[in-house]
């Protein structure tokens, strides 16, 4: 749905409420306007992992139930991480659906992270199972073509839509234990569990000791302008 086409749908009152981000109600007003509009299956979806240097870009859509206000959830990124995981167990119990998707390093290297954003957030719209379809779908910031559902792609999505929000909670979460678990046991030496794969120093500095190893994004690895390039190179067998 275009710009154009949404302001006809929805009316000027409803872009005045995406603009009142300030507003600590307002990822519930969004809500309320579509549910008030007739559409009840709304999905939020958001990624997690865009910016790591290694491990998978992960995404996921959540479905909450309607007429309900979970004005508690916010954005993953201003929680604390102990705050999530409740968060994300509360989610967990009280979504209507939960649906997950994942791109590999590999993946991301070959298609790139904004394709590799689009692909991650189709696999987890796919994968919500419903008593009936999906009717609306908010996304952050990234339009996701090739879906038949309506849907707004919203900047900052996160703080504006409690869909979103839980979406962003739970993508985040589950990386995390992915990468807590899975990568850092294989890889003990390279300490997934604290850094996550993201651009740490400790990480970096890592890197630059032991080499690249699978699970990390040669693309990004390349791009990131570490000192020691023939060392980062060097060995990439871990």
């Amino acid at each position: 749905m275009g710009l154009r086409a949404q302001k006809e749908h929805f009316g000027k009152g409803f872009f005045g409420i995406l603009a009142s981000s300030k507003d600590p109600n307002s990822a519930v007003k969004i809500e309320e306007e579509l549910w008030r509009k007739g559409y009840h299956f709304v999905g939020g979806v958001d990624e997690a992992g865009r910016g790591a240097l290694g491990g998978p870009l992960v995404a996921s859509c959540v479905v909450l139930p309607p007429f309900k206000s979970f004005s508690f959830l916010k954005d993953s990124k201003v929680l604390s991480p102990q705050k999530r995981e409740k968060l994300f167990s509360f989610i967990c119990d009280h979504a209507i659906s939960i649906g997950i998707g994942m791109a590999c390093e590999r993946l991301i290297d070959i298609l790139g992270i904004n394709a590799a954003n689009l692909y991650v957030f189709r696999e987890a719209i796919l994968r919500v199972v419903l008593p009936r379809p999906l009717e609306f779908l908010i996304s952050d910031w990234l339009e996701v073509k090739g879906i038949p559902v309506p849907h707004l792609a919203l900047p900052k999505a996160e703080q504006k839509s409690q869909s979103v929000a839980a979406a962003s909670i739970v993508a985040k979460v589950f990386r995390d234990k992915l990468m807590q678990g899975l990568y850092h046991s294989a890889f003990p030496k390279y300490r997934f569990r604290e850094h996550k794969g993201y651009a740490t120093r400790i990480h970096t500095q890592i890197i630059c000791e032991l080499g690249i190893t699978k699970c990390h994004r040669q693309s990004f690895c390349k791009n990131h302008g570490t000192k020691s390039k023939r060392r980062l190179w060097g060995n990439n067998s871990q």
